[in-house]
């Protein structure tokens, strides 16, 4: 994965950011999911899993970012995951955004192209990307951010994708392939989660390509609840 630059010292807030402009944006009309038996328990499983993701991911040490009360009233997602992570010998650093909504509808339209743009971030260019989950391999989309600030430009990368039950679990690199297989999707009543890695600027190439592996590996066990869908 060619991470070539990341995310500044103004980027490690945007996450935090992005994840409360989600709550103020919403989806009119469209998808009919219903909700499977056992969707209350599944919700409680992805809750926990996620709240195992460990506080130290390679060199780095996390520290929670609580979430803000408008995301949590106004997007009412099943989970709402925010830490940002700092390399003590470096000082570099990434941050780490996991939202799980309950209904698809309400993540439909919000992810990086809509959210950081609000915020003042000019996006530069939107690239995919290969990732590996669980051992599988699967696409994810590397978004380029820049904004001017303090007579300096700032740039940060923000690694994202979506992931819903269907087949055992299927991530989707984009919006639009998450919205086809939401609306195609049997299992639509179960939601869907977005994670987000964003990473500093000043941190080497090869230092962003290992944080992004040991963050896959860190919230695996997590992705795994969450495409695994209801229990039978």
């Amino acid at each position: 994965m060619a991470l070539k630059r990341n995310a500044s010292g103004l980027g490690r807030f945007a996450p935090y950011a992005c994840a409360a402009l989600l709550a103020g944006l919403f989806f009119a009309g469209g998808l009919n999911a219903s909700t499977p038996h056992g969707a209350e328990d599944y919700m409680g499983r992805v809750r926990k899993v996620i709240d195992t993701i460990p506080y130290k991911v390679g060199p780095t040490v996390g520290n929670d970012v609580e979430p803000t009360k408008a995301a949590i009233l106004l997007l009412s997602p099943n989970k709402l995951f925010q830490r940002r992570y700092i390399d003590p010998a470096t000082g570099w650093g990434m941050s780490l955004l996991i939202v799980h909504c309950k209904d698809v509808r309400d993540m439909t339209g919000h992810y990086p192209p809509v959210c950081y743009p609000a915020h003042g971030w000019k996006q530069v260019s939107t690239e995919q990307s290969p990732i590996t989950v669980n051992g599988e391999d699967w696409q994810a989309m590397v978004y380029r951010f820049s904004r001017s600030a303090d007579m300096s430009e700032h740039r940060m990368i923000v690694l994202d994708f979506f992931i819903i039950p269907e087949g055992g679990g299927t991530i989707f690199a984009d919006m639009a392939a998450m919205d086809r297989a939401a609306r195609a999707s049997k299992v639509g009543g179960l939601g869907v989660a977005q994670v987000q890695i964003v990473l500093d600027e000043d941190a080497s190439p090869q230092w962003r390509d290992a944080m992004v592996k040991e963050t896959l590996h860190a919230i695996a066990p997590a992705l795994k609840t969450i495409g695994q869908g209801v229990q039978r």
